[in-house]
């Protein structure tokens, strides 16, 4: 299923954590006990994408719930014009399994007019 959303852009300097609730797919209670992400090439040319996804990924607690919906995976280095597809796929503690996707573009970071290399 489609998250709803794109991922923000990222540049390839960048790594961050990104995360996708499940909470809206799941039974009354239930909670994730693994995911895995795996990320492909929808558009431009990357001939190993899967170097993106950086350590293992994580269930996690969302802000303001006190069960496990979420899933977690740190992603970097995404190579300007190429479009990335993520996908988690995690099973829960009732046996369902769950699969939800997005995209993130890579991008080229810009200098704001003005702005000295090494800072603000």
């Amino acid at each position: 299923m489609y998250l709803g959303r794109d991922f923000s852009p990222q540049e390839f300097n960048e790594s961050e954590v990104f995360g996708m609730d499940f909470v809206n797919d799941l039974d009354d209670g239930e909670q994730l006990i693994t995911s895995s992400w795996t990320i492909s090439v929808t558009q431009g040319k990357d001939a190993n994408p899967s170097v993106h996804l950086e350590g293992p990924s994580g269930v996690a607690i969302p802000l303001g719930s006190n069960l496990k919906t979420a899933t977690i995976q740190r992603i970097g280095g995404l190579w300007a014009n190429v479009t990335y597809k993520v996908e988690a796929t995690v099973v829960t503690d009732r046996a369902n399994t769950r699969s939800m996707w997005t995209h993130i573009r890579g991008v080229t970071g810009k200098r704001l007019p003005g702005v000295l290399e090494g800072g603000l």
